[in-house]
């Protein structure tokens, strides 16, 4: 038996720790909203529970890419204290950058898109290279499939499709989203162990009624079994029945989350921020719907736009087959560019949406501290909304509809029954 004691590399220790503690707040929040919100729901019934169980799977999600970002960074600031460094393909990748000849032959840099579906398989397989192990990274088919699922709903709740709409979350499917989330987290603590500092406290919870001497364990809401991943058609449904339904529940959030209690004297709390995420999320599910509408009706657009409104892309494989893929663009590209869009396509209209009036500035700024929610860069607080900032962000959405309504009601006449008077 070889009783030769394991040698670490201090620096990258020193390092994770260092980190860690300067991130505190951006690897707990959303986690921790995640559960508080699951264990607080307790027996809620009710039509719009789902709003609650949206929200939990869009928190779970939120805390994924955290994380992520989070081991890219942390693996980069290890490259210059590993024995086993990377090659610059492998850094550019955690730096999601690429490197490219431009037209005038100089050698140029570009921020380079990566899946999050490539991110979660790659980006532990550096880690655990930088390391000094040999070992692949993988995570338990069960709790893979749990993960794939788990994204698979936040796609379909953030990017419907006309045959891939989810109707609702279950509370089961919520719970399973956290535990799909934990399970990871553990998976790649245990694959660089002990380099990835603070991971314990943030992973293990004591299961409802365990005693505190039972000890704690991670990802206890839900079954072994992964849950059937169920989407459904919009036109069974309505489109317009789906327009309502999302409007009403964001709204619904927004109206709870100012009537709720605040957190310290931070004048916001976990249901203010994740109203004001999933209110900005109904303007994208509602302008891609209203295209999807337009779309089937037959309407003639340019291959282009086609894609832009379906949010695809062409990309071409190593084998030279040209494929589909998903292109999510920028918020403030698509509420100004659909309308355009669409306008031209159905009623040969040119519109500009104008965001420079004051409700404009307001959608902006909610944006993008809906953006630095779910994408925090690293090192910095996680922004904390207030009523007021949520107020404001929600007055501005209702007069962007206005505006659409205003520019082109023939295409845009479904935001009349969307319209809504926010509670006092």
């Amino acid at each position: 038996m070889d009783n030769t004691p394991i040698k670490y590399n201090d620096k990258l220790i020193e390092t994770s720790g260092d980190t860690f503690a300067k991130n505190t707040d951006l690897l707990a929040i959303h986690l921790r909203d995640a559960r508080q919100l699951f264990s607080g729901l307790g027996a809620l019934r009710g039509p719009f529970e789902t709003v609650f169980h949206e929200g939990i799977l869009l928190l779970a999600s939120a805390a994924l890419e955290a994380h992520l970002s989070y081991m890219r960074t942390l693996g980069i600031a290890w490259n210059s204290e590993s024995n086993s460094p990377l090659n610059r393909f492998e850094l550019e990748f955690l730096e999601g950058r690429e490197r490219f000849v431009s037209e005038d032959g100089r050698v140029r840099e570009r921020p380079k898109k990566l899946s999050l579906e490539l991110r979660l398989k790659q980006v532990p397989a550096l880690l655990i290279r930088l390391v000094g192990k040999s070992a692949n990274f993988e995570l338990e088919r069960k709790q893979e499939t749990k993960l794939i699922r788990m994204v698979a709903r936040r796609d379909a709740l953030l990017h419907p499709r006309w045959d891939r709409y989810l109707e609702s979350v279950s509370i089961k499917e919520a719970g399973e989203a956290i535990d799909a989330v934990e399970a990871y987290l553990a998976a790649v603590a245990r694959a660089v162990h002990p380099y990835l500092i603070g991971y314990f406290s943030l992973v293990y919870t004591t299961p409802p009624g365990w005693h505190k001497n039972d000890g704690v364990t991670y990802a206890h809401r839900s079954g072994k079994a992964p849950l059937l991943l169920k989407l459904t058609n919009i036109l069974k449904i309505g489109p317009i029945q789906v327009l309502v339904t999302e409007s009403t529940k964001a709204n619904l959030l927004v109206d709870f989350a100012l009537q709720n209690k605040t957190e310290g004297d931070s004048g916001g709390s976990l249901l203010t921020r994740l109203a004001l995420v999933r209110l900005l999320a109904m303007v994208g599910i509602v302008l891609t719907i209203i295209a999807q509408i337009e779309i089937h009706k037959g309407r003639l657009f340019e291959d282009v736009e086609l894609m832009f409104l379906n949010e695809s892309a062409t990309e071409m494989d190593e084998h030279g087959v040209l494929a589909f893929v998903q292109d999510h663009q920028k918020f403030t590209h698509r509420v100004v560019a659909i309308p355009k869009i669409l306008a031209k396509g159905v009623v040969d209209r040119d519109v500009t949406v104008n965001l420079g009036d004051a409700w404009g500035a307001a959608l902006i700024e909610a944006q993008q501290m809906r953006e630095r929610l779910l994408h925090s860069p690293i090192g910095e607080r996680v922004p904390r909304v207030t009523k007021e900032e949520l107020r404001k962000a929600q007055s501005s959405v209702q007069a962007y509809f206005g505006q659409l309504l205003v520019l082109a009601p023939e295409v845009f006449a479904p935001l009349e029954a969307l319209l809504y008077t926010p509670t006092a």
